[in-house]
Protein backbone atom coordinates (compact mmCIF):
# COMPACT_ATOMS: atom_id res chain seq x y z
CA UNK A 1 0.00 0.00 0.00
CA UNK A 2 0.91 3.34 -0.32
CA UNK A 3 0.30 7.11 0.69
CA UNK A 4 -0.14 8.96 -2.30
CA UNK A 5 -1.26 8.07 -5.96
CA UNK A 6 2.50 9.34 -7.39
CA UNK A 7 3.91 6.41 -4.92
CA UNK A 8 2.09 3.68 -7.08
CA UNK A 9 3.06 5.28 -10.67
CA UNK A 10 6.73 5.43 -9.52
CA UNK A 11 6.74 2.06 -7.96
CA UNK A 12 4.52 0.49 -10.93
CA UNK A 13 7.68 1.44 -13.28
CA UNK A 14 10.18 -0.82 -11.68
CA UNK A 15 7.95 -3.23 -13.40
CA UNK A 16 7.83 -2.54 -17.00
CA UNK A 17 9.29 -4.48 -19.45
CA UNK A 18 11.56 -1.29 -20.55
CA UNK A 19 12.27 1.73 -18.59
CA UNK A 20 11.13 5.07 -19.85
CA UNK A 21 14.19 7.13 -19.30
CA UNK A 22 16.97 5.73 -21.96
CA UNK A 23 20.48 7.34 -22.31
CA UNK A 24 21.44 8.75 -25.80
CA UNK A 25 25.19 8.04 -24.67
CA UNK A 26 24.90 4.32 -23.92
CA UNK A 27 22.63 1.13 -23.49
CA UNK A 28 21.73 2.14 -20.16
CA UNK A 29 17.96 2.98 -19.22
CA UNK A 30 15.93 4.38 -16.18
CA UNK A 31 12.67 4.37 -14.00
CA UNK A 32 13.12 7.52 -12.44
CA UNK A 33 14.20 10.98 -14.47
CA UNK A 34 16.90 12.05 -11.91
CA UNK A 35 18.99 8.81 -12.23
CA UNK A 36 19.09 9.43 -16.12
CA UNK A 37 20.65 12.84 -14.99
CA UNK A 38 22.80 11.41 -12.74
CA UNK A 39 24.29 9.31 -15.55
CA UNK A 40 24.48 11.83 -17.83
CA UNK A 41 26.74 13.79 -15.47
CA UNK A 42 28.56 10.74 -15.43
CA UNK A 43 29.39 10.97 -18.97
CA UNK A 44 29.87 14.60 -19.31
CA UNK A 45 32.14 14.67 -16.42
CA UNK A 46 30.05 17.97 -15.07
CA UNK A 47 28.30 17.83 -12.00
CA UNK A 48 26.67 21.17 -11.55
CA UNK A 49 25.74 21.07 -7.38
CA UNK A 50 28.50 21.29 -5.04
CA UNK A 51 28.19 20.54 -1.01
CA UNK A 52 28.59 24.45 0.39
CA UNK A 53 31.05 22.98 3.48
CA UNK A 54 33.46 21.19 2.07
CA UNK A 55 32.92 21.52 -2.16
CA UNK A 56 32.95 17.87 -2.94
Amino acid sequence: SFSQSSCVIHHEIIHMEEWPYRCRKCVKSFGDHSNLLSQQCLHSGKWPYQCGECHE
